[in-house]
């Protein structure tokens, strides 16, 4: 249990913020800052949400066992949960961003193999 909670706080507090520097210092060297885009360059704020959202999966990664995890829907007020150390983890937008990149069919077919019905939400099946 102290192993898993060191390895938590260690990836969570230094190493996922020492990579997402480093892809930030990458996407410079690559031009990232112009815009192509026919409205204009990218919001910074989209930037600053990518990287909140890669560090929170990622710490997510190393929660198991480490500290206490708590599904949680999306209009659940996380202020309650977070003080006492839980990592939140909202199904319905990792479903969303397994969407996006295309996982989904390949993530229902596991959970189907695995014996859950076909009727079953498609955020559960993406995370189960």
């Amino acid at each position: 249990m102290i192993a898993r909670r060191v390895r938590y706080e260690i990836v969570s507090r230094a190493i996922g913020p020492m990579l997402m520097a480093m892809e930030r210092w990458r996407s410079r060297g690559r031009g990232a800052g112009r815009s192509e885009a026919p409205f204009g360059p990218p919001l910074e704020a989209t930037r600053k949400l990518k990287e909140l959202t890669t560090l929170h999966y990622l710490a997510g990664r190393f929660a198991d066992g480490a500290v206490p995890v708590a599904w949680v829907t999306s209009g659940f007020p996380v202020e309650m949960l977070r003080p006492l150390g839980f990592h939140t983890v909202y199904p319905e937008n990792h479903g969303a961003i397994c969407s996006v990149k295309r996982r989904v069919p390949e993530l229902s077919g596991a959970v189907e193999r695995e014996g859950y019905s076909r009727d079953l939400c498609g955020y559960a099946r993406a995370d189960l």
